[in-house]
């Protein structure tokens, strides 16, 4: 009778297994990072205890994708675009920036010109 429980254990654990590799083709990862064997070992020890654990993960695993795919997108410079290295900016002569005016001394009142 012992053997017959260690065949069903296999199995269980054998499901396990192939759930949570399905589950990390849909969703790119394991649940929770766990390894696929990890998984299987849970199943192997205890089905129900798997079960539920699995679908509290697969239920998780559909808000984060959901989440995700609503997540905007994160602004990038279009291609080709790179800033000027600091200090190499060269204007055009039209466009020269303005020195500032000279400092006019305490009390005297400012020149016209």
């Amino acid at each position: 009778m012992s053997s017959a429980y260690l065949i069903v254990a296999l199995v269980f654990g054998v499901v396990g297994w192939n759930e949570a590799r399905r589950f990390g083709k849909q969703y790119d990862r394991t649940p929770w990072g766990w390894h696929a064997v990890v998984w299987g070992a849970v199943f192997f020890l205890s089905l129900l205890i798997g079960l539920v654990l699995i679908a509290i993960a697969e239920r998780a695993g559909r808000r984060d994708a959901a989440t995700r795919a609503a997540a905007p997108q994160a602004w990038a410079p279009a291609t080709g675009f790179s800033p000027p290295p600091f200090g190499d900016v060269t204007f055009p002569p039209s466009q020269q920036p303005y020195a500032a005016p000279p400092a006019q001394p305490y009390g005297q009142p400012p020149t016209a010109g």
